[in-house]
């Protein structure tokens, strides 16, 4: 899952801004001219983010499979396919407001991101927060960090894909731009 910080592509820009209108607001006008790569981080695949989101739901003591995502605490991870966080305060519908053409895609907040985020790090024992091997050269040289192979266990993998999210939300804060994050 790539984690795409910076204005968004079709359908999502066009999309995002309808879900804003029908909320009665105003999609800001500088996200249709917002620098368009700020950064890209990659968290891996589905099966890896999949994972932590069951880490963090074992943290908030939701060991029921059944239960939906709109009853969980942490409702700002990327419990879909296709995520969008903006770069502002807000409470997300309980079902996903736009989509692809295809899946459903829920509208987040950066800043709820970041306090969930630190939520679950204090939560946690595998060290989150710290930097794990192989991230700077991930995020300065990506082909010679796909070129190195390099070899993750699961607090390693914990730890990227939490540094990953919350390097995006505070990446999407500071610029005031959103963030994709697509398979």
């Amino acid at each position: 899952m790539e984690l795409s910080v910076g204005q968004f592509v079709p359908p999502f820009d066009e999309a995002t801004a309808s879900a804003f209108e029908r909320r009665g607001s105003l999609y800001a006008p500088e996200w249709h001219t917002c620098a368009e790569n700020v950064a890209r981080i990659d968290i891996f695949n589905l099966a890896s983010v999949n994972e932590f989101l069951e880490y963090a739901t074992r943290l908030e003591n939701l060991l029921d499979d059944t239960s939906r995502i709109q009853d969980k605490k942490f409702r700002q991870l990327p419990w879909y396919v296709y995520n969008v966080w903006l770069p502002f305060d807000f409470e997300p519908t309980p079902q996903p407001e736009i989509s692809d053409g295809h899946w459903p895609v829920p509208l987040l907040s950066s800043h709820r991101l970041l306090s969930e985020l630190n939520e679950i790090q204090r939560l946690s024992d595998l060290g989150l927060g710290n930097l794990p091997t192989g991230y700077e050269v991930m995020r300065s040289n990506p082909k010679e960090f796909y070129r190195s192979k390099i070899k993750l266990d699961n607090t390693t993998l914990m730890q990227w894909i939490w540094r990953g999210l919350h390097g995006a939300a505070e990446l999407s804060i500071a610029n005031s731009v959103p963030v994709l994050a697509a398979e």
